[in-house]
């Protein structure tokens, strides 16, 4: 997602589209001594039907930021570089959130500039597209956002994309083939897909920014 990030000039954050429990959208994964463990927001959806993800409330009644913190604190506090993030996580535990896109944003902006990403980010509601595929969304948040170039990763399914429609326009079409860095973490053998908090809190800001930036060995440029 932030290697992603790095290659882009501006990233466009999807907050019109429809929610999918099944996704990392409320969620993410840390190292323990037992192995991988999911932190999850809870969220309103019984009842509420489809909803936007800038629609989707986080369900208060639920003690969340007090196990999130209590998680981190537990599994990385003796990780080198803790200390050094530690203060913003504290203070965001300590604010009440009511939408799970609000916390999400300012999570990621947070990180980025941790990471030492530059470059815009907005918002795809800020953008006004009309309703349509997926494809044609993407095409014109390109288009709106002034870019050339439309970089896809390789994770999930690529089929929606429809190539012709960014040949149509002028667009090209990238994908990026990310290789998982491997680097030093806590409790023994190394797990990937982790946040990218796992990353920060055992290596830094320095490490972080090496393996986010961009690299041409990740691309590969489907001439369309």
């Amino acid at each position: 997602y932030f290697n992603k990030m790095a290659l882009s000039d501006c990233f466009v954050l999807a907050d019109d589209v429809q929610y999918s429990t099944q996704g990392y959208t409320n969620r993410t994964r840390i190292k323990t001594a037992q192995g991988a463990q999911w932190l999850t927001v809870p969220v309103l959806t019984k009842g509420r039907g489809l909803q936007l993800i800038r629609e989707v409330r986080i369900d208060a009644s639920r003690n969340w930021r007090r196990k999130h913190w209590k998680a981190l604190c537990r599994n990385y506090a003796a990780a080198p570089y803790f200390d050094l993030y530690a203060g913003f996580f504290d203070n965001l535990y300590r604010r009440e959130w009511h939408f799970l896109a609000d916390l999400n944003i300012h999570i990621i902006g947070h990180l980025r500039r941790a990471l030492g990403i530059e470059g815009p980010l907005c918002l795809s509601s800020e953008l006004n597209i009309p309703p349509c595929d997926a494809t044609g969304r993407i095409v014109q948040m390109a288009e709106k956002t002034g870019c050339a170039r439309y970089i896809s990763g390789r994770g999930g399914s690529t089929s929606y994309l429809r190539e012709g429609a960014f040949r149509e326009v002028g667009i090209e079409l990238q994908y990026n083939d990310f290789m998982h860095p491997v680097y030093p973490q806590r409790f023994g053998e190394f797990i990937s897909g982790l946040s990218v908090l796992d990353l920060l809190f055992n290596c830094g800001e320095a490490a972080a920014q090496q393996v986010c930036r961009p690299r041409e060995a990740d691309i590969v440029l489907e001439q369309l």
